[in-house]
């Protein structure tokens, strides 16, 4: 698992290297519009009526933004990384490159749809897997046949040593492959569906971008410092302490939820866990580099910065697990800053720095990527610790609460962080277009030749397997995390009985089909309220993505006192999705049809059409693009959330 001099080339990288500069332009692609759409979400926030068009009002624009980066932009691109870098590490060419191919097209083509399905309104509620059942299936299909590709590749390998970033390549991919089968195929109901959701994000966030990324790195800094990895061990120790911890804090953002409470201990004992191999990579890392001879390398700072803000998972992880600190920062822009941090930060910058060592150049990029990277991560978390105190210190105080005219505090305090959010996404946006551009239009790329297979065996190296056995090994791991985090809690509440509000106002597919029980036709008559217009209305809802800016989830915690009583999992067991939500842009709706204004249907029309003429502090959009049927739909679900 070391760096050794090159031995004479083969010729075994050419299909690998068409297929990965195919993979990093399509990527590019996806890059450039995720940067557009994610300063698009951020102006929105500070302006919700500038933009002015249905299509990018926040709760469609933020899935695009997350779409495009995630599912465009780095699976496409890392698994174009994969297949130049598995040649070079396993002196084999690439198998099944006719595979590869209809592989790559079932992606793009997949992702494209998936991203202008949501665009036009197509959201399913369910944040990460938003695309419809059609593009899940293409993409099921696509990733299988790239976990074919990259495992066959991996076994035949001709190099006698097995490298450590084969290692993260073969499980990467697999993770990825688990993780959208458990995201897309809804098996679940109500809070288990919630959390097999959570599970999945987890596992794509960081079972998938990170490791294959952290595989790029292992590459990547022994090749730009002309130097052997510092230790070998240490590499092996990262692996298996990732894999054995990152699986399992699928349900670090489920905190206060309506889930079990050994969950909780779970995520916090595993989060803590997460430690480790933080801590090991950068060791490594940090001893293998040579700054006096790499330090002038942008790709070597990419590399680099993509390490610092990978240290920084530890952190955002555990402040979300331990309770005393999610009290502060769940529901607030905090979770946010874990895809930013993820995504943007450590995969890509690691992504960028693989193809900034093949077609030079990317100073400008760097400089603006990281120095936006930073100043937004840092909006985000003191922005989020900004708002959850401001949560907490309504209810102390008792001088005003957390929804409706008290919301002001909230939006008032934050408007600060939300200018400073767009204008870091405006250098961001910059320096990633510039960054795509260059990618989409290089000419030359300096691909390094397939080295020969080394002549000297090495001895046995201890915890050392080949990668069929890593791969049977990634997906035990992630199966036993399933099992446990998501499978367990399912069946332990299995004959859990729906609550009352959940048959009297929460039964979705019999309020459709207008067959509610004799409780929800009582008050739903008393309310004023038509059944089969709140499942029409919560259709909407989910539609237009105002998921992404409200939860319906009250905690058992001092933020939430005032808000009604704390949702438990059998007032959900009947919805699917249950729309907990991941934050609070705006108020927590789970009770909004108790509270004065927002029992009203007509008051609810008339605010939603235009929400700044009735509070002009408000960040939420205008949806006066939806026909009169579908707002007083719209309004009908909100008053029905009793």
């Amino acid at each position: 698992m070391t760096t050794d001099q090159a031995a004479p080339p083969v010729e075994a990288g050419t299909a690998a290297d068409s297929l990965a500069r195919l993979h990093f332009r399509a990527a590019s692609v996806f890059l450039a519009l995720g940067a557009v759409a994610g300063l698009a979400a951020a102006i929105q926030l500070s302006a919700p009526g500038l933009l002015g068009i249905g299509a990018l009002t926040y709760g469609r624009i933020y899935p695009v933004f997350t779409g495009a980066l995630l599912f465009g932009w780095a699976t496409i691109g890392l698994i174009g990384a994969i297949y130049y870098l598995l040649p070079r590490l396993t002196g084999s060419p690439l198998e099944d490159e006719a595979l590869a191919r209809i592989s790559f097209w079932l992606i793009l083509i997949g992702t494209a749809l998936g991203i202008g399905a949501i665009w036009g309104g197509g959201n399913q509620g369910l944040p990460m897997f938003e695309f419809p059942f059609y593009v899940d299936i293409v993409l099921i299909v696509g990733y299988a046949g790239v976990t074919r590709v990259v495992s066959r590749t991996a076994t035949s390998h001709r190099e006698p040593r097995v490298y450590i970033s084969v290692w993260f390549f073969v499980a990467a991919v697999w993770w990825l492959l688990f993780s959208y089968v458990v995201g897309s195929l809804a098996w679940f109901k109500g809070a288990d569906l919630e959390i097999a959701n959570r599970f999945a994000e987890n596992g794509l966030l960081l079972l998938w971008v990170v490791p294959a990324g952290l595989g790029i790195l292992y590459y990547l800094i022994p090749k730009i410092t002309d130097s052997a990895l510092y230790s070998n061990k240490l590499a092996v120790v990262s692996f298996w302490t990732l894999a054995g911890s990152f699986a399992w804090v699928g349900a670090h953002t489920f905190t206060f939820g309506p889930g079990a409470d050994w969950l909780e201990t779970i995520n916090v004992v595993f989060g803590v866990a997460m430690l480790v191999p933080i801590i090991a990579v950068a060791a490594n890392v940090l001893l293998t580099a040579d700054w006096q001879r790499a330090g002038d390398s942008i790709s070597f700072r990419l590399a680099m910065a993509g390490t610092a803000f990978f240290a920084l998972l530890g952190v955002q992880v555990l402040a979300q697990a331990f309770r005393a600190s999610s009290t502060v920062v769940q529901f607030t822009s905090w979770t946010e800053a874990g895809f930013v941090i993820a995504v943007i930060g450590a995969g890509s910058l690691w992504l960028m720095a693989l193809i900034v060592e093949l077609r030079g150049g990317g100073r400008v990029p760097f400089y603006l990527t990281t120095s936006a990277l930073t100043v937004l991560v840092g909006t985000l978390w003191l922005g989020g610790l900004l708002a959850g105190f401001t949560w907490s210190s309504g209810p102390r105080s008792q001088d005003f609460d957390n929804f409706g005219e008290g919301f002001v505090n909230t939006t008032a305090q934050l408007a600060g962080f939300d200018a400073l959010r767009w204008i870091a996404w405006l250098v961001l946006a910059a320096g990633l277009i510039v960054f795509a551009v260059r990618t989409v239009t290089a000419r030359r790329w300096d691909f390094v030749a397939v080295d020969a297979p080394s002549d000297a065996v090495p001895g046995p190296e201890t915890g050392v397997l080949p990668p069929g056995q890593i791969a049977f090994a990634s997906v035990l791991v992630v199966g036993l995390a399933f099992v446990t985090t998501v499978l367990f809690p399912a069946l332990d509440a299995s004959d859990e009985e729906p609550s009352l509000l959940a048959i009297s106002s929460r039964d979705y597919d019999a309020f459709a089909e207008s067959v509610g029980t004799p409780q929800a036709a009582l008050l739903l008559d008393e309310l004023g309220l038509d059944p089969i217009r709140i499942a029409e209305g919560r259709d909407v809802y989910i539609s237009e993505g105002c998921v992404y800016c409200h939860t319906q989830q009250v905690r058992a915690n001092v933020a939430d006192v005032g808000l009604g009583a704390v949702t438990t999992r059998a007032d959900v067991t009947l919805t699917s999705p249950a729309l907990l939500g991941r934050i609070r842009l705006g108020p927590d709706l789970g009770h909004a049809g108790r509270r004065p204004l927002t029992d009203d249907v007509d008051w609810l029309m008339t605010y939603l059409a235009d929400p700044q003429a009735v509070r002009s502090w408000s960040s939420s959009p205008s949806y006066d693009y939806l026909s009169d049927a579908d707002l007083n739909a719209l309004a009908q679900y909100i008053v029905s959330l009793q």
